[in-house]
């Protein structure tokens, strides 16, 4: 399981939860996703990029998720100091 020191989503991501409580569920699965290793959608040479700092426990390099929702691409990302933020895609 990946360690986040601290998650911020876009004004967009809340306003769109606020809206849509399918779009609010999808983004609940997607981050339980993300933290459980599952990476949803993201280039093969970033699921290697981000299995391998889940199996170091060090981020190197930012951690990528990107899921499919009702509204569009949702990204996930963990940067090196540990603040993920949860976008959509064109906010990413």
């Amino acid at each position: 399981m990946i360690e986040i020191q601290n998650t911020v989503q876009s004004i967009r991501v809340c306003q769109f939860s606020r809206e849509n409580d399918d779009f609010k569920k999808e983004v609940k699965k997607s981050y339980e996703s993300y933290l459980n290793g599952r990476w949803g959608s993201v280039a093969s040479d970033q699921m290697d990029i981000n299995d391998e700092a889940l199996s170091s426990n060090r981020i190197e390099q930012p951690i990528i998720g990107v899921y499919n929702t009702s509204l569009g691409n949702l990204y996930i990302v963990t940067q090196v100091n540990g603040q993920t933020k949860v976008l959509m895609e064109e906010e990413f």
